[in-house]
């Protein structure tokens, strides 16, 4: 899993949601992610990353925690021509 994407899903999660949000929060049972925060937080992720994220066809367990939308986030982007994010682990290529 990309930690720089899994920082930035973490940054936007704390500024859409109404309380404070930490990489091991149960984001439904918290009630961070409420219907507000999640139509806010598809709006921002289908921006910034140039996907489309189908809340009908994704599973609620995805929405409980940073690494479930991370790793949705990186397989929408994998199946979409935006570029991908690095991963700031990886070396540097020229």
């Amino acid at each position: 899993m990309n930690s720089y994407l899994k920082d930035e899903i973490l940054a936007i999660l704390n500024e859409v949601c109404a309380i404070p949000v930490t990489q091991s929060d149960d984001l439904l049972d918290s009630g961070a992610l409420d219907s507000y925060a999640l139509m806010a937080l598809i709006a921002t992720l289908d921006e910034r990353y140039g996907i489309e994220i189908q809340v009908s066809t994704t599973p609620s367990v995805i929405w409980r925690s940073v690494d479930g939308i991370t790793g949705l986030v990186e397989d929408l982007m994998a199946q979409s021509d935006y570029p991908q994010v690095p991963d700031e682990d990886a070396p540097l290529q020229i």
